[in-house]
C-alpha cells in the first residue's frame, strides 16, 4: 500500500496573499475620504476659535472704552494675529461703521477645503460661511 505523503507548508500563498491586499485597499478606499473630511473639519475648528477670539477681544474693548461702535482706528489699538493658532486661515477685520466683518480665508493645504473657503462672523454674531466661488456654503459653523 502507498502511503500518502503530507507536506507542511510554511508562509503564505500567492492567493492569501491578494486577499490580504484587497481588504486593505479596500479598507483604505473608505477610510482615506473620512480622513480627509475630519482634517478639515478639524482645521476649521480652528479659525472658529480665532473669530470668537477676536470677537470677544472686540466687545470687551467696546465695553472697556463705554463707545457702542468700533473704529478702524481702534483696529491698531486691538492689533490682532494674521492667521489663526495653526496658521491655516488668514484672519481680517474689515469695518463699515457702525458694523464690522470677522473673516478667515483659508491658506495653503486648507484650500482644498472647497466647501469652507472663507468663514465669516458679523458685530451681531451673525455666522456664515462661503466656498472656493464665493457662494454661500452651508455645514462650516
Amino acid at each position: 500500500m502507498k502511503q500518502l505523503k503530507i507536506r507542511s507548508t510554511i508562509g503564505v500563498n500567492l492567493l492569501e496573499l491578494l486577499m490580504v491586499i484587497t481588504i486593505i485597499s479596500v479598507l483604505a478606499a473608505i477610510g482615506y475620504p473620512n480622513y480627509i473630511k475630519f482634517k478639515y473639519e478639524t482645521r476649521r475648528s480652528d479659525a472658529k476659535a480665532m473669530i470668537m477670539h477676536i470677537q470677544s477681544t472686540i466687545q470687551n474693548f467696546l465695553i472697556a472704552n463705554n463707545t457702542p461702535v468700533l473704529q478702524a482706528t481702534d483696529l491698531t489699538t486691538l492689533s490682532f494675529p494674521a492667521k489663526s493658532k495653526s496658521g491655516y486661515y488668514n484672519v481680517s477685520v474689515s469695518i463699515s461703521s457702525p458694523n464690522y466683518t470677522i473673516t478667515a480665508t483659508a491658506i495653503e493645504d486648507q484650500l482644498n477645503d472647497t466647501n469652507c473657503r472663507n468663514i465669516i462672523m458679523t458685530n451681531d454674531g451673525v455666522t456664515s460661511s462661503q466656498n472656493s466661488s464665493a457662494a454661500a456654503s452651508t455645514g462650516c459653523w
